[in-house]
């Protein structure tokens, strides 16, 4: 007797977000700029393989090759999704249509308590945090493409590139505590 076994389990899809480029008119009061939604694919591309594509230009592209898969920390979007919009034009893409990765978190406490006299008890915590060390996924690069007035736009090198995590580590701890 004198067991206790508690537990917080926390699953959450994650957020929408949108896809945006450089923004070419940000001098006129325009943010966010778009990108075009390349026609026959999804506007929520992070599933299945890419087309391919080489993102950036020089010394910094980096070439994403036909059935690379997508959905993982090194290209969770497929840029092939998305083209530059035309001159004059502010894309055609939708707000948040990229759904970002979700988050998954068990917490875990186990305890013990030990009468040691009628009004003294000892008892023993063990308590885990993020128990089974799931790796939670910040979200990736959306800034699809760079612009310079000189070169027009460029894929960027990182889009949909996921850099960091959300979150720790799993931690563990343990408590003794004695009431009299």
């Amino acid at each position: 007797g004198g067991w206790t076994l508690s537990g917080i389990v926390t699953l959450s899809s994650g957020f929408t977000s949108t896809i945006s480029n450089a923004a070419r008119f940000a001098t006129l009061g325009h943010g966010n700029e778009s990108p075009d939604l390349v026609p026959g694919f999804s506007n929520n591309p992070t599933s299945g393989t890419s087309a391919g594509y080489t993102l950036g230009s020089g010394n910094t592209a980096r070439v994403v090759d036909e059935g690379t898969p997508v959905g993982t920390p090194e290209l969770y979007f497929d840029p092939c999704a998305f083209a530059p919009p035309p001159n004059r034009t502010i894309g055609n893409l939708g707000r948040n249509t990229v759904v970002m990765p979700g988050r998954a978190i068990v917490d875990l406490s186990l305890g013990k308590s030990v009468a040691i006299s009628e009004r003294t008890k000892v008892e023993f915590r063990f308590e885990g945090f993020n128990i089974f060390n799931r790796v939670n996924l910040s979200g990736p690069d959306r800034n699809m493409f760079t612009f310079s007035n000189n070169n027009g736009f460029a894929p960027s090198p990182t889009a949909g590139e996921i850099t960091e995590t959300t979150g720790t580590a799993r931690q563990i701890q343990l408590g003794l505590k004695l009431t009299f």
